[in-house]
């Protein structure tokens, strides 16, 4: 039993680091969006539409 939970506790961490990976590309992607709205807003289309894929 001991090691199916150190089995599941491994599986979980991966997630959670996949998941960081992700939601700290979506926080870049978001902030230049943010501020190529004020700067080129075609351009500042193109990367939501990189977000929207995600």
């Amino acid at each position: 039993m001991g090691g199916d939970l150190a089995c599941g506790l491994k599986v979980l961490e991966k997630y959670h680091a996949d998941l960081d990976l992700v939601l700290d590309q979506n926080t870049r992607t978001a902030n230049r969006v943010i501020k190529l709205i004020q700067l080129d807003e075609a351009q500042a289309r193109s990367e939501v539409g990189s977000l929207r894929d995600t």
